[in-house]
């Protein structure tokens, strides 16, 4: 009971990030921007996403972003993760990543932005 006590004390004196925060943090990620056109760029995120530890909760294609998060771990309370994606021109194409700490005070929790974009630029070197 005391540890519970102590989690709610340090949860509610810390702050925690939610998705719809996450969601709003666009402008404060990541960024890279790719050789590639939206629709292959948009295809390989949300591939990289969905074969990573993180969970999807959404995505939208029109509004170029997804949500994802991963659990509580032994090692971390979770992060939550935004992946915005969007179309500079006809060949070039931007993604920014933000991720933050489901805890803030969570210093073992994952930055999930370079691992990610990453990725994105392997798939898409290999298409």
């Amino acid at each position: 009971m005391k540890n519970i006590f102590m989690m709610i004390v340090v949860t509610t004196l810390t702050g925690c990030t939610t998705l719809h925060g996450v969601t709003n943090s666009k402008g404060s990620g990541v960024s890279q921007t790719y050789k590639q056109p939206y629709e292959r760029v948009w295809d390989a995120s949300l591939r990289v996403v969905n074969e990573s530890e993180l969970a999807m909760v959404n995505f939208d294609k029109n509004k170029g972003r997804i949500i994802a998060e991963s659990g509580v771990s032994g090692f971390s309370w979770g992060e939550k993760v935004a992946v915005f994606v969007a179309k500079e021109n006809n060949s070039t194409t931007k993604v920014e990543v933000v991720s933050k700490r489901a805890l803030k005070t969570n210093i073992t929790a994952k930055n999930w932005s370079y691992e990610i974009l990453h990725r994105i630029r392997e798939l898409l070197e290999n298409i």
